[in-house]
């Protein structure tokens, strides 16, 4: 079966029908596991949308976030979702001859300051 793996920087889903679309997006694309950053959700744990499951490591505030969008086909094959930051997480597929480890990151942008930047690079 083959497997499609994207990226995307939603920018924010924290708005009333954003995940709507970006669903709606990614079945036009047609991607199996999208790998989503700046979700801005609180904490972290899994939703069910439109045959779709995100699962999602966010902090305490609406900021940042990150987390994968799943076809739910493909959710018997997870062995693992963990939540690392609210910058950082990772999930392991079981595959046929081998599993496969997806890592979702992003950092600051360029714009923010070089003491954010430093406090990021020693965490």
């Amino acid at each position: 079966m083959d497997l499609c793996i994207g990226t995307w920087n939603v920018r924010s889903m924290y708005r009333t029908g954003t995940l709507t679309t970006v669903v709606s997006c990614l079945e036009r694309y047609r991607l199996d596991i999208t790998a989503v950053q700046e979700i801005r959700w609180d904490g972290s744990g899994s939703i069910k949308s439109q045959g779709n499951t995100i699962l999602y490591s966010g902090g305490e505030k609406h900021e940042r976030g990150v987390g994968f969008i799943i076809k739910d086909k493909f959710l018997p094959n997870v062995v693992k979702f963990e939540p690392i930051s609210d910058r950082i997480c990772y999930i392991e597929f079981k595959c046929k001859w081998f599993n496969i480890v997806i890592v979702n990151c992003y950092a600051p942008t360029e714009d923010k300051s070089e003491e954010v930047k430093m406090l990021f690079t020693m965490s």
